[in-house]
């Protein structure tokens, strides 16, 4: 995710579905080329040439119709492509609302909550429904919403929603550092984690930081703000969710909710994301409502890929695997939740710009951390060490 996708790569999930017969829309944000190329679709000043994105929407990847947004929150970039082009069309003055906060910044976002980028996801998602059922096919949508990320900024009333003096600190151990890969007492050092490796001075410097200026009052408010902007999307998710049982679809629509990657938060005393391999990071939410689920609101312990969610979609269209798909049909597992269709699952952090990479094999109890070309590694017993300390 963030490197660049092939213009003709081919077949993706929605291409297969659209062939099929189905109406095929991503509505939000999709990362499927680098945002610090100036030559690239997601990058400016090409996001900001919003003629362009009044004029166009899609097809894009095999989805036939598209909205889309990059960026987060007040970021600048979060104001281009086509939710850009919407604010700018309501009259919203894009300089008074983007671009105004530091990346590391928490709190209230002046934005009015009726211009949130949440907002106009589900907006565009429900309006989604409707060109479906004009054309009288069923859809595949994907809601793709920003939130929550930093600047972790949110509009009243959801930024006061949480009391931080109720938002537990998170957990950190002394010494955790100790063994482990060379970037991580440097990270923990307050060094950016390449200093001593050229294949980690990637273009960006990575996500993953430290704040030492951070009190716990301060973390508390920070947790307290985060809090908010999941509660804003969770309202605006409602409101798709809704939206399919007034139009009498729940009973034959499959529902995913997951993420890409996790965020520290302060957890092991690291902020945002990127290399270390901790389960902050890599133990994402994941939640399904299948419609022929037996065992409905149960937790399950399967283990889960987002490669999964290509052939668990196809198998429940009653198509075909694509030959090179990697994933497996969890579609089984997803109507029982004592149903388990793999006995482990790998993770990639491969920065597109540098050879470095690192992969993480994990099963229900281990995780094993390898590194191309480098002389150490990872492993772990996450049932006697659920916090990887040693």
């Amino acid at each position: 995710m963030g490197t660049s996708l092939p213009e003709n790569y081919a077949p993706t999930l929605p291409g297969q579905l659209r062939e099929a017969g189905y109406f095929t829309a991503l509505l939000g944000k999709a990362h499927f080329r680098p945002c610090l190329d100036p030559h690239s679709f997601e990058a400016a000043p090409n996001i900001h040439d919003l003629d362009f994105f009044r004029r166009w929407t899609g097809p894009f990847h095999g989805f036939e119709h598209v909205k889309l947004v990059i960026g987060h929150t007040s970021e600048p970039h979060a104001s281009g492509m086509h939710y850009g082009a919407w604010l700018a069309d309501q009259g919203v003055s894009l300089k008074d609302y983007f671009g105004i906060h530091r990346y590391d910044q928490y709190g209230r976002w002046s934005l009015p909550q009726q211009f949130h980028g949440s907002r106009w996801v589900a907006d565009e998602t429900i309006a989604a429904m409707d060109m479906a059922a004009r054309r009288g096919k069923p859809f595949f949508l994907w809601a793709s919403f920003q939130d929550p990320h930093n600047p972790y900024v949110t509009p009243e009333p959801w930024d006061s929603m949480y009391r931080p003096g109720d938002v537990p600190l998170p957990q950190r151990f002394e010494g955790e550092t100790q063994g482990k890969p060379p970037f991580y007492p440097s990270l923990m050092a307050g060094q950016f984690y390449g200093k001593d490796d050229p294949d980690l001075q990637f273009r960006g410097g990575g996500d993953c930081k430290i704040r030492p200026e951070l009190r716990d009052d301060d973390i508390r408010q920070l947790w307290a703000a985060y809090y908010g902007m999941i509660s804003l999307m969770d309202f605006h998710i409602g409101r798709i969710l809704a939206e399919l049982e007034r139009r009498g679809l729940m009973s034959n629509t499959l529902i995913v909710f997951t993420t890409d990657h996790g965020d520290y938060l302060g957890s092991h005393g690291l902020w945002g994301k990127g290399l270390p391999t901790y389960e902050e990071m890599q133990r994402i939410p994941f939640i399904v409502r299948h419609p022929r689920c037996a065992t409905p609101g149960r937790r399950s312990a399967a283990l889960q890929s987002l490669v999964d969610i290509e052939a668990t979609c196809l198998a429940a269209a009653g198509l075909p695997q694509p030959p090179l798909s990697q994933g497996v049909s969890q579609d089984a597992a997803w109507r029982d939740a004592s149903v388990r269709a793999r006995d482990w699952a790998m993770l990639e952090f491969r920065p597109a710009q540098t050879p470095f990479m690192q992969r993480t094999f994990i099963t229900d109890r281990h995780k094993l951390v390898l590194y191309r070309q480098r002389p150490y590694g990872e492993l772990y017993d996450l049932l006697e060490d659920p916090n990887q300390l040693t």
